[in-house]
C-alpha cells in the first residue's frame, strides 16, 4: 500500500516514487490476453497510488536464448507502451546483475531489456553470490568488479545515460572457520553452495552499516583497508569464534560515484537508503553530482 505522506514529501522535493512490478514471472506466457490483463492491473495500481513508474526485478536463472527472455522483454515493452499512452513522464526501469555475463545463471538478453525500458539499474552488490576462487571472506562489491561490470554493459552497446550504478549501503558478517587467529587478514569461510557453485556469500549474512560500525568499536584489529578490493573490513571475536566484517562506507563509495560520473552514467543509487546517522554518507554523493 502507498504511504500518502511519503508520496507527498517525495513529490514536493521533485523526486519520483517508483513501484515494484508485481511478480512479472507469473505472466511469462505467449498468451497476449494474459499479459494484457497483467499490464492493465499493474498500470491501474500505479495510477491509484500516484506512483511515477515501474521497476522490474526478475532474478531467476535462465539459459541463453530461453523463451522466457523474449517474453520478459515483451512484457516490459507492453507495460511501457501502456504507461506512455497515459503520460510520457512515466518511467520503466529494469534491475540487472552487476555484470551482463550470466551472473548466477541469469543469461538475460541485456540489449532487449535496454530497448524495452528507460533505465537499467546495475545491482553492484552481493557480487560474491558465486565464488570461483579462494573460499574466504571478501568485499561485497569490490571496485574492480564494479568497473568491469559497467564496462561490459557499455561494450554491449548500452548507452551510459541509460545506466544507474547500484551500490550497497550495508556489509557482510562472516564467521571464519575454527582456528582462525583473531587478527588474521584472511578469513576462510565454510562452503555454502549457491546455484551449483560450492562457495558463496550465503556463508555470511547482511548487516546494516550502523550495526557494523558499532561492532567495529570492540574489534580485535580496528578498521582495516583492502586497497586491491577498495573496501573496509575488521575482525571481532563473537561466541569464541573469529568473525570478519566487510562493508562499504564513504571511503569505498566516493570513488565509485566519481567513476560513474566520469563515464557519464545516468545516476547512482544505494541499496538501500538507511537511517545511518553519518551525514558523510550523503555528502559523498557530491563525487557524482558536483
Amino acid at each position: 500500500a502507498s504511504d500518502p505522506m511519503l508520496m507527498c514529501a517525495a513529490h514536493s522535493a521533485g523526486a519520483r516514487v517508483i513501484m515494484a512490478a508485481p511478480s512479472p514471472e507469473k505472466v511469462f506466457t505467449t498468451n497476449a490476453s494474459a499479459r494484457a490483463e497483467w499490464v492493465s492491473g499493474a498500470v491501474a495500481a500505479l495510477v491509484a497510488n500516484h506512483m511515477d513508474g515501474l521497476v522490474f526485478d526478475w532474478e531467476s536463472p535462465c539459459a541463453p536464448g530461453a523463451e522466457s527472455q523474449r517474453i520478459y522483454a515483451m512484457l516490459i515493452t507492453e507495460t511501457r507502451a501502456a504507461l506512455r499512452r497515459l503520460s510520457p513522464s512515466y518511467q520503466v526501469s529494469v534491475c540487472v546483475a552487476w555484470s551482463p555475463d550470466g551472473i548466477d545463471g541469469r543469461n538475460y538478453d541485456i540489449l532487449a531489456l535496454a530497448a524495452a525500458s528507460d533505465l537499467l539499474y546495475v545491482m553492484d552488490y552481493d557480487t560474491r553470490s558465486q565464488v570461483f576462487d579462494a573460499c574466504v571472506a571478501a568485499a561485497n562489491a569490490p571496485f574492480f568488479g564494479m568497473a568491469h561490470g559497467i564496462q561490459r554493459y557499455l561494450s554491449l552497446g548500452v548507452p551510459p545515460s541509460q545506466l544507474l550504478l547500484g551500490v550497497p549501503w550495508y556489509g557482510y558478517r562472516y564467521e571464519c572457520v575454527g582456528g582462525t587467529p583473531p587478527t588474521a587478514v584472511t578469513c576462510p569461510i565454510p562452503l555454502d553452495p549457491f546455484r551449483g557453485v560450492n562457495c558463496s556469500d550465503a556463508a555470511g549474512g547482511e548487516v546494516a552499516l550502523d550495526e557494523i560500525l558499532t561492532k567495529q568499536e570492540g574489534s580485535t584489529t580496528g578498521r582495516l583497508w583492502d586497497a586491491y578490493q577498495g573496501a573496509s573490513y575488521f575482525n571481532t571475536i563473537e561466541g569464541g569464534a573469529t568473525v570478519q566484517y566487510w562493508y562499504d562506507d564513504v571511503l569505498s563509495l566516493r570513488p565509485k560515484y566519481a567513476y560513474a560520473r566520469s563515464l557519464g552514467l545516468r545516476g547512482v543509487g544505494p541499496f538501500t537508503f538507511t537511517d545511518t546517522g553519518d551525514p558523510a554518507m550523503y555528502e559523498a554523493f557530491d563525487a557524482f553530482l558536483l
